[in-house]
């Protein structure tokens, strides 16, 4: 009795266990697949910092602090003007700084690219079918440093990548890391219109946290 028992939840596991398989192997949704295709295509001809034409922007990067207890510790802002060219950064200019050394910027501001990366992705229930599409993202783990989850919103007619939320719950060095990308499409060209980061980390005392949100404006062409 016993033994047929454990043979009908072992048949039962298993057939759990392969249909689980299943569910991670077959996260390609064809659906998914044509508004993740065209996205890259997209984003890769139409991203100010991926293009090769010369451009300038102005760079204002606002860094909070705060303390073990979660009250502000530290608060800057430094606006930056920043010249490209051939998609690499040429010089910037330091325009006005508090000089919190905290206070600086990424070395690139090329998102990452998940919608290439093996990950679970999925529609929203809730999608009216308006302007806007949300795609979410999971990484098949979410034990490892690397793994992540999120979101991705686009244009439905044209593809465009709107906005971009990462969150990466067991990061290196930090407790909770997740960083958001807002974007707009104009004319040719899609623009960063802000990049926000949020850290935080475990201290002696209690935790830490950080918050740097880097706005760009005034895009010139050379």
């Amino acid at each position: 009795m016993f033994k047929r028992g454990f043979l009908i939840i072992g048949v039962l596991l298993l057939s759990v266990l392969l249909l689980f398989s299943i569910s991670l192997a077959d996260d390609t949704d064809p659906v998914i697949s044509f508004y993740l295709d065209n996205l890259d295509y997209v984003f890769n001809q139409q991203y100010i910092f991926k293009i090769d034409s010369g451009f300038s922007c102005r760079v204002s990067s606002i860094l909070e602090k705060t303390n073990y207890r979660g009250k502000p510790d530290k608060t800057d802002t430094t606006i930056f003007r920043l010249f490209y060219n051939h998609g690499k950064m040429d010089s910037s200019t330091i325009i006005d700084t508090a000089k919190i050394e905290d206070n600086i910027l990424p070395s690139d501001f090329i998102p990452p690219l998940v919608w290439r990366d093996s990950l679970q992705f999925g529609f929203y229930p809730n999608d009216t079918g308006s302007g806007t599409l949300a795609i979410s993202f999971e990484s098949k783990s979410m034990d490892s440093a690397n793994s992540v989850t999120g979101f991705i919103s686009l244009n439905r007619a044209d593809f465009y990548i709107e906005k971009l939320f990462l969150h990466y719950p067991h990061p290196e060095n930090y407790d909770r890391i997740s960083e958001i990308y807002t974007f707009e499409q104009s004319g040719e060209f899609i623009y960063l219109r802000k990049l926000e980061l949020h850290r935080s980390k475990v201290r002696f005392f209690g935790r830490e946290f950080t918050k740097q949100v880097i706005d760009f404006s005034d895009y010139r062409a050379k």
